[in-house]
């Protein structure tokens, strides 16, 4: 038989390793670690019948050998399997653990990205080592109602919480007619960019469904979704594209999983395969929460314990917001403020755009504009009076013609694109606020007087303009969005707090009604 040589050089292409064999396991403190040996496969059917082929012969893959239309056993693989993989669980509590996938060494470095509460992310692990049975064809660890099942060849791993019967498992048996599989076990995954990426895949119920991930505009059931969980300006909302990206996500079967990393997130929901979800991060180490629970209300109860709990908003947050795009004098929006008086169209809040900033554009100078809106504290004094807040749009973007952008240039209180371009302040540097914390303060009464400022698109940071104290270029950006916005919290104007919720992955802490 001839075998077309499109399929030979798909053969020779990997695109990942997934966890085939497993190790050793051992009792850590508060948990158990285990080493995974690994094997190279790729997918040589596509994303409507996937054909997972690992680097072994195909009587090692399949159910049945003797079909007529398997796929060709072509080149001679050899089942080397390496140990490179480790396994991490740490039970956080009778209804959470946490997981970690990757190298050896990468499970040892510090993972304080300002995610998870202070007390949380410097927590030691508990006072317990958990019960290890080795068994022929499996490990069984457990502790406190919780077991956890690791079988040895080929790999599979499931988490049972034994008194209320709730279970996550990976999907080892999502195989095809001839029992190769469809959904490739955990792993690293190598993308067309040669990074190495970590995912994990689990196994769906038929009639599972699930919700989360943050603000979606493609309704509320995610199963049989794609989603790249990354903040972008979503233009509108029709489609995946997001605002406020939240790792988070939420089963009908009793359980939910936050995904702790400040990366990129891609998640599949029952889309390859009908009974398979898969979740990779771009990075190399998976770091995951499992919580199981009776209610949603139970779930994000013990989500919230890890990341906090968002303060109650003023009251008239909740009400009615008018804007346009855009008010362009004060005279314009004391005009519409005395038309929605006398009509009595119910409205709680005003919003600005920048033609209240002297460069009226896409890059601030944090300074008003005298000659749109004279008097900027006297209107929003004025407007106060008559039952309205003012929401003051602005962006961490410092127009290179603004009054203080060669000040602020030379003392080197920016972030720089590869080119060495000044792109936007450092609002994570104290002596930056020197520069740029007057320029956001005089212009605006004192809280009571009903003046906020709108913080936005701190999301467009070019990945290689990082901090040089940041590790690695991609957590870069959501860092220096919660940095903008909590300078402004700071100086007392930013209108929503972004403390005590779950913080990185929001363009803004809430958005008006």
């Amino acid at each position: 038989m001839q075998i077309p040589a499109q399929l030979i050089q798909r053969l020779l292409q990997t695109e990942g390793k997934f966890a085939r064999q497993l190790g050793t396991v051992r009792a850590i403190q508060g948990g158990f670690q285990a080493t995974l040996g690994t094997i190279p496969f790729r997918n040589i059917g596509d994303e409507s019948r996937p054909i997972i082929l690992s680097n072994e012969s195909l009587t090692d893959q399949m159910t049945f050998t003797n079909v007529p239309n398997r796929p060709p056993d072509v080149l001679p693989f050899e089942k080397h399997i390496e140990e490179d993989l480790a396994l991490r669980v740490e039970i956080i509590s009778p209804s959470c653990v946490r997981l970690r996938l990757g190298p050896p060494a990468r499970l040892e470095e510090p993972r304080d990205f300002g995610i998870l509460l202070p007390d949380r992310a410097a927590a030691e692990p508990l006072a317990f080592t958990p019960h290890i049975e080795e068994q022929a064809r499996a490990v069984i660890v457990s502790h406190g109602g919780l077991q956890f099942s690791l079988q040895r060849d080929p790999f599979a791993f499931s988490l049972t919480q034994q008194a209320n019967h709730y279970s996550w498992s990976t999907a080892t048996d999502d195989r095809d007619v001839h029992g190769l599989l469809c959904t490739p076990p955990p792993g690293i995954a190598t993308t067309s960019a040669e990074r190495q990426e970590a995912y994990w895949t689990w196994s769906l119920a038929p009639d599972e469904h699930l919700y989360g991930l943050g603000e979606r505009f493609n309704g509320f059931d995610q199963r049989g979704r794609n989603l790249t969980l990354w903040t972008q300006d979503a233009w509108g909302t029709t489609t995946d594209a997001a605002y406020k990206n939240i790792p988070f996500l939420l089963s009908s079967e009793h359980y939910g999983l936050f995904f702790h990393t400040p990366n990129e997130v891609q998640v599949r929901l029952g889309t390859t395969s009908g009974r398979a979800a898969r979740v990779q991060v771009s990075e190399e180490l998976l770091d995951l929460y499992l919580i199981f629970g009776e209610t949603p209300k139970s779930i994000l109860s013990e989500y919230t314990q890890l990341t906090g709990r968002a303060t109650m908003i003023p009251r008239w947050a909740f009400g009615v917001w008018l804007s346009r795009c855009r008010y362009q004098t004060r005279d314009e929006v004391e005009a519409v403020a005395q038309r929605i008086r006398e009509e009595e169209v119910p409205c709680d809040v005003l919003h600005l755009d920048p033609a209240w900033l002297e460069r009226p554009n896409l890059s601030c100078d944090f300074v008003s504009s005298d000659t749109n809106f004279p008097a900027l504290p006297e209107m929003i004094q004025q407007l106060d009076r008559q039952g309205f807040k003012i929401s003051l749009w602005e962006l961490p973007y410092i127009s290179s013609h603004a009054r203080r952008f060669q000040e602020a240039a030379e003392a080197g209180y920016f972030l720089k694109n590869a080119a060495g371009e000044p792109i936007s302040g450092d609002f994570g540097s104290p002596p930056a606020e020197v520069i740029f914390a007057p320029s956001l303060i005089l212009p605006i009464p004192p809280r009571a007087a009903g003046g906020r400022i709108y913080t936005d698109h701190g999301y467009r940071l070019a990945l290689p303009a990082l901090k040089p104290t940041l590790a690695r270029p991609c957590h870069a950006r959501p860092r220096h969005t919660m940095a903008w916005m909590v300078k402004r919290y700071i100086t007392s104007i930013l209108y929503f707090t972004t403390r005590r919720c779950m913080r990185l992955f929001l363009k803004r802490p809430a958005n008006p009604v």
